[in-house]
């Protein structure tokens, strides 16, 4: 009686399928093999039904003999035979300017030539007013290394009427010929007048430094780009420091490599109207799809579904009858309404699973034609089936617990998946998946596959 009552029957199917072998073990079932890697077998049932056998009936990461291939994501970017973080390190260890490796990359130079690891060929072509002076065309500042005269020493010799020998002291200058230095009308640069807040800059350096920015990039902004000096530097731009979580970061360049971005899809991402937390994804951003429950942002109802731990087939299905978002997200992972006989329901209910129950095969006429049913019940077959008010005829009755009884009916029903009777629909009788077309080939392999 002690023995009866404190250790339950151990489950004892075997089936016509044969023993599997896993990983070099045998099993009886494949129940058993489920048990054993802690899987739904419902996966495991599924994977034998698609042709799987053996090792393959355990997914590969599942199986005990595997072993995880070891990722090196340290380094990911390689210049010159050294290994880097990524691009942006390789540019601040060799003083190289980002933004000048992207351009020289966009302009078809590889990556050791973007980074001056190579030598490029300087292929720009020389500007500027060219001088024959020994039969050779060359610019001034060409000619002032070739005969060793300072070029401000030529340029103000052509600037008072000398010719290009005369200049290079090639040939005399006799006195009184050419102007004075005095006399010489030159061009002078406009005085630079730059103001920011009532406040003077005479030079683009002098506003650079007033506010921590590079020179050049103040001075393209006026320049190149049309900027008013005041917007040139008070410019939310890619080179202005910034603070997140309490951490200042240079510019975004930096701020997007520390989060794993690149700084072309953090700018796209702040061009889309959102804060820097939203776009480094430290704060959930509201889109059409966003869910806000209880005053926390989710991205979608699967991703509230995962933090609740609720299924999200099972949230969508109590929306849908008529639940609002906080009754469905209260009913938690339970089960409300258990319906049929399923796994699930099994699984959750020890007792209910070892409850004792019937398999039955049987002969039924439906609409005066005869097919074949499949099915199991805890009552008898005879109480079970007068319910459907048709004829049959009991051809093989198999008996065991409520969930060995399923697993069986499963791997039967699947065996005959092709042989389903589609023209039996709800409307005829409880159990109208169950009911198949056979031949007598088929009568007699399921009987042989239930046993003597």
């Amino acid at each position: 009686m002690e023995q009866a009552l404190l250790h339950p029957k151990k489950k004892t199917l075997t089936t016509r399928l044969g023993e599997h072998f896993v990983e070099g073990k045998a099993y009886e079932n494949l129940c058993s093999i489920a048990q054993e890697y802690d899987m739904p077998f419902n996966t495991i049932y599924k994977r034998y039904s698609r042709g799987c056998r053996g090792d393959e009936l355990v997914p590969l990461k599942k199986r005990r003999a595997y072993t995880a291939p070891k990722e090196d994501n340290q380094h990911r970017f390689v210049a010159g035979g050294v290994e880097y973080r990524s691009a942006a390190e390789a540019c601040r260890r060799l003083g190289v300017k980002y933004v000048t490796y992207r351009n020289r990359i966009r302009n078809g130079h590889t990556i050791e030539q973007a980074l001056g690891i190579i030598a490029v060929e300087d292929g720009r072509v020389t500007r500027g007013k060219k001088y024959d002076a020994d039969g050779t065309y060359r610019t001034i500042k060409e000619l002032a290394e070739f005969f060793s005269v300072p070029e401000p020493t030529i340029r103000d010799r052509l600037q008072r009427g000398a010719t290009i020998r005369q200049a290079l002291g090639l040939e005399e200058i006799s006195n009184g010929s050419h102007l004075k230095q005095c006399e010489v009308q030159r061009t002078k640069r406009a005085a630079i007048r730059l103001e920011v807040d009532g406040e003077i800059f005479r030079s683009y350096k002098a506003l650079a430094d007033k506010y921590g920015l590079p020179q050049y990039t103040v001075r393209q902004r006026i320049v190149d780009y049309g900027y008013t000096p005041e917007n040139a530097v008070k410019l939310d731009g890619k080179s202005k420091p910034i603070t997140v979580e309490g951490v200042e970061y240079p510019s975004k360049a930096a701020l997007a490599e520390a989060y794993g971005l690149t700084p072309a899809v953090l700018l796209a991402r702040l061009a889309g109207d959102v804060t820097v937390e939203q776009a480094l994804g430290i704060e959930q951003r509201e889109t059409l799809k966003s869910i806000d429950f209880e005053g926390e942002i989710f991205c979608s109802l699967t991703d509230l579904a995962n933090k609740k731990n609720i299924p999200i087939g099972a949230l969508r299905s109590r929306i849908k009858s008529g639940l609002s978002l906080k009754e469905a997200i209260d009913a938690g992972d339970r089960i409300r309404n258990s319906g049929r006989y399923n796994l699930t329901i099994l699984e959750r209910d020890e007792h209910l699973a070892h409850q004792s129950a019937w398999l039955y095969f049987v002969r039924i006429v439906i609409n005066g034609k005869e097919r074949f049913k499949i099915g199991i019940t805890t009552q008898t077959v005879a109480d079970r089936l007068k319910q459907e008010a048709y004829e049959f005829a009991t051809i093989k009755v198999v008996r065991g617990t409520l969930m060995d009884c399923f697993i069986l009916e499963q791997e039967i029903i699947d065996l005959l998946s092709d042989k389903r009777d589609l023209g039996v629909t709800s409307s005829m009788l409880d159990g109208y998946s169950e009911v198949f077309n056979l031949d007598d080939g088929d009568v007699k392999f399921i009987s042989d596959f239930l046993g003597a």
